[in-house]
């Protein structure tokens, strides 16, 4: 009489990250691309795909287990973001326009400057200071060892640096 009248059984154990994996790249599969986005596998996956980021970290670790391509990537550091802008620049041998984002060698769409920057003008005033102050510093590093040979000072390398 004591018995409970809902009792919880579990249909399937625990799913196995090689289990997610497998299922990961047979949507990828599926949709003839090596790059399957959170949508794509919400659509035909057999698991949630919360469940799939939050077992690897992120979507995008995931993906890299599973061994397909990132389609997408967000909070790209300012570094990556301006190194792209700097392989853009000496592509074309002058100031990237917008639109050149969306093609080669742009490893990196407009999306990521736009909510980093605000607006592609910020994105390009930001490179520009952080581009200057890069090929300043070999200047000013030379300046500052001439300076100091001048006044008799010796400074070790990691003194200069």
């Amino acid at each position: 009489m004591n018995d409970p009248k809902f009792q919880l059984e579990r249909v399937r154990g625990p799913v196995s990250d090689e289990e997610l994996i497998s299922d990961m790249r047979r949507v990828a599969e599926l949709a003839g691309t090596n790059a399957v986005s959170f949508r794509l596998y919400s659509k035909s996956g057999n698991y949630s795909p919360s469940t799939v980021a939050l077992r690897f970290g992120t979507w995008n670790k995931a993906l890299i287990a599973a061994g397909l391509t990132i389609g997408s990537e967000r909070d790209i550091g300012d570094d990556r973001l301006f190194e792209n802008l700097m392989r853009l620049w000496e592509h074309y041998g002058r100031q990237p326009r917008f639109r050149e984002l969306a093609r080669r060698p742009s490893v990196i769409s407009s999306g990521p400057y736009q909510r980093r920057f605000l607006s592609w003008m910020n994105a390009l005033e930001q490179f520009v200071a952080y581009a200057n102050a890069l090929d300043m510093q070999p200047r000013l590093q030379l300046k500052l060892q001439a300076v100091t040979k001048q006044a008799g000072i010796h400074l070790s390398d990691s003194d200069s640096a």
